[in-house]
């Protein structure tokens, strides 16, 4: 089974360029020149890194067994050579031992 849980460092170091660096809404990150993502999360900053954004690829919450086996079957990995471009939305979170809702779906 792949990783679901990934960081993201944004600084000097990374195999993805940063080109463009537009906030949405709210403050915004510190620009970086490189993104790198790392299966993990660690909360450690790097030398190098200005920033980490720590996430997983999907809720499997909101899920049933049946959903979850058909998305893993097509869903593409992260770091495949023919994604040329990507865009980081992050929400700023105060904990991230959060309690999370009880799950609506059972099985």
């Amino acid at each position: 089974m792949p990783p679901r849980a990934f960081r993201f460092l944004g600084g000097t170091h990374g195999p993805w360029v940063v080109t463009s660096f537009r906030p949405f809404r709210g403050e915004a990150l510190p620009p970086v020149e490189r993104i790198a993502v790392e299966p993990g999360l660690d909360p450690s900053l790097p030398e190098g890194s200005r920033w980490l954004l720590r996430g997983v690829t999907s809720n499997e919450r909101y899920a049933t067994k049946a959903e979850k086996a058909s998305m893993q079957r097509v869903q593409a990995p992260l770091g495949r050579p023919e994604a040329t471009h990507g865009a980081i939305p992050h929400r700023r979170r105060r904990c991230a031992l959060a309690p999370t809702p009880t799950p609506q779906l059972r099985w």
